[in-house]
């Protein structure tokens, strides 16, 4: 048995992918510990997971006009992506109890850097298509996040990065939780890297009665592997994954 700690929150399309590994995992016998928003507690407690809550408590994503976008992105950076108080809960959480393999959600620069600095074997999940990090307008958007996480990573005694791409690149394997068809057309500066595991859709919800049968590539080689791998080989269901946090009516993810 294998110790795995999942990170991720409370933005319910990324939950889809999230909760469905974790329930592989923990069928195959693993102890397996959700760091995560209070909101998506029993969520994660039905997936068969031990659940640990991050500090930021109800309404931490309110926002006074949700259809501010340039607020919205603020939001992200200051509470989320790049939070401080989300990295120190993390580090907090890995000091108490550790870990022999993290996956964290690819939204939490952050928390990925605390992942890496406990030379722990980090992987990357991507609930979008992996190369909308690499190029364009989310990397644009996201841009004052390279400062911050600069900062962050200086503290933990990593180098500085050039890109956010840079932070992914680190983790040992990056999972795909998108068939490769869903991934946009990118110059080859953005192309998938070799410890890339397009593993695709990742939900086992009844709700989902699509299902596809793409193969997929090799996985990565950490401790993630076998299990992506072999859930990877199966017919999944599709699944719809929203992006924003305002989208909280998927009928995959159980309110």
């Amino acid at each position: 048995m294998a110790r795995y700690v999942v990170i991720t929150w409370d933005g319910q399309g990324n939950l889809v992918p999230t909760l469905g590994i974790t329930r592989t995992l923990v069928e195959r016998g693993h102890d397996v510990r959700m760091i995560g928003h209070d909101a998506i507690a029993q969520r994660c407690n039905d997936a068969g997971a031990r659940f640990v809550s991050l500090p930021q408590g109800e309404g931490w994503d309110a926002m006074e006009d949700p259809s501010d976008f340039e607020a919205e992105v603020k939001l992200l950076i200051d509470e989320l992506c790049f939070s401080s108080t989300v990295a120190s809960d993390v580090q907090r959480e890995l000091d108490r109890e550790p870990a022999d393999a993290v996956l964290v959600d690819c939204m939490l620069f952050t928390a990925i850097d605390v992942a890496l600095a406990s030379s722990v074997p980090t992987a990357t999940l991507f609930h979008t298509p992996y190369t909308i990090f690499r190029d364009g307008p989310l990397v644009e958007m996201f841009a004052p996040g390279i400062a911050i996480t600069n900062g962050h990573r200086a503290d933990l005694g990593l180098p500085a990065i050039a890109r956010l791409g840079d932070v992914h690149d680190a983790c040992a394997c990056a999972i795909v939780a998108l068939p490769k068809e869903f991934e946009p057309d990118v110059s080859p500066t953005s192309a998938m890297r070799p410890t890339s595991c397009a593993s695709g859709p990742c939900s086992t919800h009844p709700h989902c009665a699509a299902r596809s049968t793409r193969s997929t590539s090799a996985p990565g080689r950490c401790r993630w592997s076998s299990s992506v791998s072999a859930q990877a080989s199966r017919a999944k269901p599709i699944c719809c994954n929203g992006a924003s946090m305002r989208s909280r009516s998927c009928p995959c993810v159980p309110s």
